[in-house]
């Protein structure tokens, strides 16, 4: 080998060793010590209720006990990650008789071999540390897969107590009514919601109901409506029994205070549940509303009992809210009480499990405004393709976007512009996307994504997730996603039980990151172009078209001004790449295409998983600009 060849390969070597081992997509819920909120949200939204509904229970455990793995508790020993365990208790959930049924959801849905591959290592990983504390307790009290966990904060304390005191005894951590005080600080320190959406609240005045408790539920909606900014979010609320009363339309104009005093002075009605009328009354006020294109229309059904009147004869019944989903309207139900009917709430949901909510009485009503406000809050606004739009953040607060996959042949093309600010975007397949999960991230100017299933591989029954491909002006990133065994209801859901969805969806992130952020977003499908090849002639230089990023001239120092062009053909946009490389006292130099082929093929063909990200194009370009420096 000459020189030459010795330093191409020199350069070769060097360029591999210093590309990432790791995928593109971030996953921090599988990385050691990992922490922060973002990171327990992104665990949570895993997990969803394999174990139960939570109501809350795991965030607030693990901000109270390590203040989401950023404080260690008080001891010289490993403690099981974020969420405190014992070796003692991580070894009960090797072996216990119990937990075979759990072994085989955690597989089926993550992949995992609890029992057979898990060390008490491995719970520095946040997943793993969560599911360690989920086992343990489901396997001291199985029957919070059907029931869930405790509904309020002070009835949470008292559970932590009982259940986990003992294992607790030899640590410092805070007690039951710290747990209370910690939590409620907490949580009332969160900034309101200003996302846009229009939610309408549909309240149970029944006779069943009585008049104390309707007073109860007029204080919960009081306190949920408080939680959002009027600017961005318009809200409806009605009563019903046997008749339904309108008390605030969502084009009512009424100022936060206003809104307030309505809620409060709202009549008890008494009389029969007639559900099914209220939701149709419900959905006509979306209907009447001045139109808002792409916001999220939301509602919220409180009811204590079953439905005996209206309905299709008149006996009761919710046939009306199958023209939720025809609207576009997102519906929760949440049952008060031990006379509901299970089936009815999961019809007012429209089957999903993740919108439905059991309480125990209107005492544990009082506190749910804060787990519904985050709910709703989570709703995803789904602008029309070739709608432009846009928000303006607070630090630290979000904005998440969906958009329906089409045709396999379609791919989306977002454009983003910030216009004042800092923001970071990133996109995902599951609505739990965040700094903490996701595919990719997307950056100013044009970023194209092919659809998903142009890389899903048929193998022994089982799907292998290629990363969409992402190409923007400064960003061209192949990445894999290592979740082999995943099946299909994984993604999408939100929730880990929930049954596969027919509808895919790109979820798109924004955080703001300044005191005031700025942005727009454009999101446009386009059809795929198969690879071409093609000639530019610049005047001063003559550029071949080669596979994406790899180039046939570079430029070196000398006294002379050029332009070079270089026209790359894309096998996932709607018309070919133009890179443009303007700079002054440079010339151009021939470099083996080979080189950069050799490099660049091993990404493009799959046979590294390694992600190509932005930094690596520039990286390979400065190395080939090397490589002809020393070749002179």
């Amino acid at each position: 080998m000459g020189p030459s060849g010795f330093l191409q390969a020199l350069i070769l070597v060097l360029t591999l060793s210093l590309l990432p081992s790791t995928f593109s997509v971030v996953d921090k819920t599988l990385e050691n010590d990992a922490n922060g909120e973002e990171v327990v949200d992104a665990v949570i939204a895993k997990i969803g209720s394999l174990f139960g509904k939570d109501y809350g229970f795991f965030k607030r455990l693990a901000y109270v006990d390590t203040r989401f793995g950023t404080e260690t508790i008080s001891t010289r020993t490993f403690t099981g990650g974020i969420w405190y365990n014992t070796e003692k208790m991580f070894n009960t959930t090797k072996v216990s008789k119990t937990l075979d049924t759990m072994y085989g959801k955690i597989y089926h849905l993550f992949g995992i071999k609890w029992r057979e591959e898990i060390s008490w290592d491995d719970l520095r990983k946040p997943l793993y540390s969560a599911l360690a504390l989920h086992l343990y307790l489901f396997e001291k009290d199985p029957s919070t897969e059907q029931k869930g966990f405790s509904q309020t904060i002070a009835e949470q304390a008292n559970y932590r107590k009982h259940n986990l005191g003992m294992d607790y005894r030899h640590v410092q951590i805070p007690k039951a009514d710290e747990f209370v005080n910690l939590v409620t600080k907490f949580e009332e320190a969160k900034i309101s919601c200003n996302a846009k959406m229009d939610l309408v609240v549909v309240l149970d005045g029944s006779g069943s109901v009585r008049p104390e408790n309707f007073e109860k539920s007029k204080n919960f909606v009081a306190k949920l409506f408080a939680q959002y900014s009027i600017d961005t979010t318009r809200l409806g609320f009605i009563v019903y029994a046997t008749y339904v009363k309108v008390e605030l339309p969502l084009d009512s104009g009424n100022t936060a205070h206003q809104i307030q005093n309505i809620v409060e002075e709202a009549f008890f009605p008494s009389g029969g549940t007639n559900t099914n009328g209220a939701i149709k009354v419900a959905l006509n006020l979306f209907k009447t509303a001045k139109p808002r294109p792409g916001v999220p229309k939301v509602l919220a059904v409180f009811t204590d009992g079953e439905s005996n009147q209206g309905g299709l004869h008149g006996y009761g019944g919710v046939p009306d809210i199958q023209q939720a989903r025809t609207d576009g309207v997102t519906t929760y139900a949440v049952g008060i009480g031990s006379h509901t009917k299970q089936s009815e709430l999961m019809e007012i949901a429209q089957g999903q499990s993740g919108r439905v909510f059991s309480l125990q009485d209107f005492d544990a009503l009082l506190q749910f405004f804060r787990n519904l406000h985050q709910q709703t809050c989570g709703e995803s606004q789904q602008p029309s393709f070739g709608q432009v739009t846009g928000d303006t953040l607070k630090s630290n607060e979000h904005r998440l976007y969906r958009f329906k996959w089409g045709e396999v042949t379609r791919s989306f093309r977002i454009t983003l512009k910030t216009t004042q600010g800092l923001i970071e975007v990133y996109h995902g397949r599951n609505r739990g996307v965040n700094r903490a999960w996701y595919d990719d991230q997307l950056w100013d100017g044009e970023n194209y994504i092919e659809h998903p299933d142009l890389y899903k591989q048929q193998d022994n029954n089982m799907r292998r997730r290629r990363d969409d491909e992402i190409i923007s002006e400064f960003n061209i990133d192949k990445a894999y996603e290592d979740y082999e065994e995943a099946p299909d209801e994984f993604y999408n859901s939100g929730d880990g039980t929930a049954t596969a969805s027919s509808q895919r969806f790109l979820f798109v992130y924004v955080l703001g990151l300044d005191l005031v952020n700025k942005y727009t977003i454009l999101v446009e499908e386009v059809d795929l172009l198969p690879t071409t090849t093609t000639t530019t002639t610049t005047t001063t230089t003559t550029t071949t078209t080669t596979p994406l990023t790899t180039t046939t001239t570079t430029p070196i120092p000398t006294t002379t001004t050029t332009t070079t062009t270089t026209t790359t053909p894309s096998t996932t946009t709607e018309a070919p790449t133009t890179i443009s490389i303007e700079s002054t006292k440079f010339a151009t130099t021939s470099v083996p295409s080979s080189f950069l082929d050799s490099t660049l093929g091993l990404f493009r063909s799959g046979a590294c998983n390694c992600a190509f990200a932005k930094w690596n194009v520039l990286m390979v370009l400065g190395v080939n600009f090397a490589f002809a420096l020393f070749s002179q």
